[in-house]
């Protein structure tokens, strides 16, 4: 009996292991489903009405100057923000209507504190990109103009311009459809929230984490680790390197950013007519995209 007994519990254990075999087997057939993040050449539709809020603070940094052979440190905390209504009336025009666009300092050098605000030339203004040529140009098209610096104002026109259709997610993400769960790595890549710029240094590990709805849209939650050093556009000199993490939560439908936050250690170098400011600290950037109803035609 007792033989008998044992006999049919193995059987019992044998079409036990079987049926979940076949379980798994046809689980493991069942394929994850892919999401695409990025698409090349994407560009913002004619029509689209957008909302961009933006921050990036330093707090506490060291800071070195150096100019005429001599140099002092101090500390700094810095805070530069920007909001932003962006609307393409057209595949060759962009209208952008700077609600705001500011940096706050505070300093302490040679025993002495000191704050500072700045407007920049675009705060309060309109500008109207146009297309031509294959570049972009912009224009002041409604702002008081009275206190603006005409070689400020230049400067901030054209890092703008070359911004404007900067897409950095097909490097970070690639064009390749994604499953939750994925991590990949990429050499040299660009990291959200900063202005088109060439990586010289430096990689990114990123994370597929999870799905989750904001603003009605379907967003994939990625996980950024970065560790990137790159120079600054052809208008300043210098580079800027930038160790940290990140979390993008980005809408599948949009293909936008709706939400970005990063933290980490940065440190950056310009220079300018013989002098030189060195600054390094804790940088924390973040940004928001709201999609707003188009404007109709009248």
């Amino acid at each position: 009996m007792t033989a008998i007994i044992f006999s049919i519990g193995l059987l019992g254990v044998k079409v036990l292991f079987v049926f979940v075999f076949l379980a798994l087997v046809a689980f493991a057939e069942e394929p994850a489903e892919s999401y695409q993040l990025s698409k090349k050449g994407w560009e913002a539709p004619v029509g689209m009405r957008l909302k961009v809020k933006s921050k990036r603070e330093i707090s506490n940094g060291k800071m070195k100057i150096t100019a005429d052979g001599s140099w002092t440190s101090g500390r700094i905390t810095s805070i530069e923000s920007n909001e932003i209504i962006g609307t393409r009336p057209d595949k060759d025009q962009y209208v952008l209507r700077f609600l705001s666009e500011q940096s706050q300092y505070r300093t302490f050098f040679n025993g002495t504190k000191s704050s500072d605000r700045h407007e920049s030339p675009v705060h309060g203004k309109t500008v109207r990109f146009d297309r031509e040529q294959g570049e972009w140009v912009g224009k002041v098209t409604k702002g008081d103009m009275d206190a603006v610096d005409p070689d400020e104002l230049e400067e901030r026109l054209d890092i703008l311009s070359e911004n404007l259709d900067f897409d950095y997610s097909q490097s970070l993400f690639g064009i390749q459809p994604r499953k939750i769960g994925e991590t990949w790595k990429v050499d040299l890549p660009h990291i959200p929230g900063m202005i088109k710029a060439k990586v010289k240094a430096g990689d990114a590990t990123i994370t597929f984490e999870k799905l989750e709805e904001l603003r009605g849209h379907r967003c994939a939650v990625l996980k950024v680790k970065f560790d990137v050093e790159m120079d600054y556009t052809k208008l300043e000199q210098g580079t800027f390197k930038y160790v940290g993490e990140a979390t993008v939560v980005r809408s599948l439908e949009a293909l936008l950013d709706f939400k970005f936050e990063a933290t980490g250690k940065m440190k950056a170098v310009r220079e300018s007519e013989g002098n030189t400011m060195e600054t390094e600290g804790k940088c924390e950037m973040s940004s928001e995209i709201f999609i707003l109803p188009p404007v109709e035609k009248e």
